[in-house]
């Protein structure tokens, strides 16, 4: 278990990005990051969340997609 300044200091390097690279990402990047996400805690352990990947290889899930977030 990391000790609480290393926690700490990950806290702080926290960002938000707004912008992003227009290069694709590799399939076991997208898995490991959904991999970290199915372990996030949720209220009373429902872990309501769904996840869907639409990549410019698939155009029309991936403007389906778009349209669904504008």
């Amino acid at each position: 278990m990391k000790n609480t300044s290393e926690i700490l200091d990950l806290i702080k390097s926290r960002r938000s990005l707004r912008s992003f690279a227009d290069k694709p990402v590799s399939a076991t990047t997208i898995s490991t990051i959904f991999e970290a996400a199915r372990w996030a805690p949720s209220s009373r352990n429902e872990q309501p969340w769904r996840f869907l990947v639409a990549t410019k290889n698939q155009p029309e899930a991936y403007q389906k997609l778009l349209d669904a977030l504008k």
